[in-house]
């Protein structure tokens, strides 16, 4: 049914709970996951009480 599954994450462990749900329903659809962070411009300091990733690379590293 689906062949790719997009999962937007925060940085923060709240938004990476989706993870093990999005592993495994990948895994039964034989679908590829893409992790996705988007970097803003004007970004708060903190997100869910965590640090907000602010700097494309730190972003880049995190989603490896």
């Amino acid at each position: 049914m689906f062949r790719h599954l997009l999962v937007p994450l925060d940085g923060s462990r709240l938004a990476e709970t989706v993870l093990p749900a999005a592993a495994a329903l990948a895994g039964r659809m034989g679908a590829e996951v893409t992790l996705l962070h988007v970097v803003e411009p004007e970004a708060p300091a903190r997100v869910h009480g965590e640090r907000h990733l602010k700097a494309r690379e730190e972003a880049a590293a995190y989603l490896e």
